[in-house]
């Protein structure tokens, strides 16, 4: 009976255990392991989503300098050997240059620190080459990052360092000159760190979403839009509303076939968000797509479009609840009459980006739960 008893415990313990170590997240069998901070990119060359990098927060924490390949038919990851590569990292900034025909890579963060250099991955030759210009700017991390078609530079905004918690700092980077060279605009958006950029081709300028300052000793954030104007070195509050919520390290992608913008997610101090929006820089104006589907709230995702699919696709990210590191792949398809999101690899949908099981309990921890109270029962009957 002793034995009985001591059985029953140790399995309510190890159900407890479970449901406190272990929340579910509703993911694919295989491919990168759950990571944030990671990021995805577009590869026109061989027309597919590349992904790089990333952090696991966790004992040990866990940062990551692998390369996948996400692959539409089997809606799954590919491990692709790239030597050398950037060293692991995180949180750092990558742009598609069609004139090199690869991406350029600056900065992030690993466990030796804060990173400052520049990197080309050639798409047709699947090599990185170590560029070293002869200046930079200041190693950093959770910058915005974007390519000036029209003038052939790359646009780097703000940033987080070791020195100086958030930058209001711009750059360009030259990459057929390999020069960076400082911007010194009038004026500037706050000093953020949490935000992103893209380009827009309409009005030739780079746009500016989200991100996180300090003033006051207070918390602040942006919810409108800026526009960088590379010609006129010159800062733009376009004022926009209606659109997301104030809010930092939200995913954004360019939807590179009618020039849109699509954020989900991100974070405002103890706020995580599980909305889509798409902006139209045209018409300075947002619209929340209500999708009958959608990932579990997070930030610091992978997200990137694919113009051969007409969809986007979103990988990991990070939640504060129960500090849970995603490992799930989800795609947006832009090309229904209601755009809609669906986990890749699942066989069947689950419901408002909902976990199987309980919410906050696996699969797992409930069966043990079960089992535990039938033994109960079954030695409270022995013992009457």
């Amino acid at each position: 009976m002793a034995r009985v008893g001591l059985l029953v415990r140790l399995l309510l313990a190890a159900s407890i255990s479970a449901a406190a170590a272990v929340p579910v997240i509703w993911s694919a069998a295989s491919g990168p392991s759950p990571r944030y901070g990671c990021r995805m990119v577009y590869d026109p060359v061989k027309e597919r989503l590349m992904l790089f990098g990333g952090l696991y927060e966790g004992t040990p924490a866990q940062v990551y300098g692998d390369t996948w390949i996400f692959d539409w038919d089997t809606e799954s990851w590919i491990a692709l050997e790239v030597e050398p590569h950037p060293s692991p990292r995180e949180d750092y900034g990558i742009v598609y240059v069609p004139e090199l025909e690869g991406f350029i890579l600056f900065g992030g963060w690993n466990k030796d620190g804060w990173l400052g250099d520049t990197w080309l991955y050639d798409c047709a030759s699947q090599t990185w080459t170590e560029l070293h210009p002869a200046t930079a700017p200041e190693a950093r991390t959770s910058f915005g990052f974007c390519l000036d078609e029209a003038n052939g530079v790359l646009v780097l905004y703000g940033g987080y360092t070791e020195a100086v918690p958030d930058n209001g700092d711009t750059w360009l980077y030259d990459y057929f000159s390999n020069i960076w060279t400082q911007a010194a605009p009038e004026a500037s958006p706050p000093a953020l760190y949490g935000c992103e950029m893209v380009y827009d081709p309409s009005t030739m300028a780079g746009l500016l979403f989200g991100g996180h300052y300090y003033e006051y000793n207070m918390d602040h954030f942006i919810g409108t839009v800026w526009e960088y104007n590379t010609t006129a070195d010159t800062w733009t509050d376009l004022g926009t509303q209606g659109g997301p919520s104030e809010r930092y390290w939200e995913n954004v992608a360019n939807n590179s076939l009618d020039g849109t913008v699509i954020v989900f997610g991100g974070r405002r101090l103890g706020d995580q968000y599980d909305d889509t929006w798409v902006y139209s820089p045209g018409g300075d104006s947002w619209t929340r797509l209500n999708t009958a589907h959608h990932p579990p709230a997070r930030f610091q995702s992978a997200f990137a479009y694919d113009p051969t699919r007409d969809a986007a696709v979103l990988f990991g990210g990070f939640t504060f609840m129960n500090r849970q590191n995603f490992g799930d792949t989800w795609m947006l398809d832009l090309s229904l009459a209601n755009p809609d999101w669906r986990q890749a690899g699942a066989g069947s949908q689950p419901d408002d980006g909902t976990t199987n099981g309980i919410d906050g309990f696996p699969v797992e921890t409930i069966f043990l739960g079960v089992l535990a109270f039938i033994l109960y029962i079954s030695f409270k009957r022995r013992m009457s």
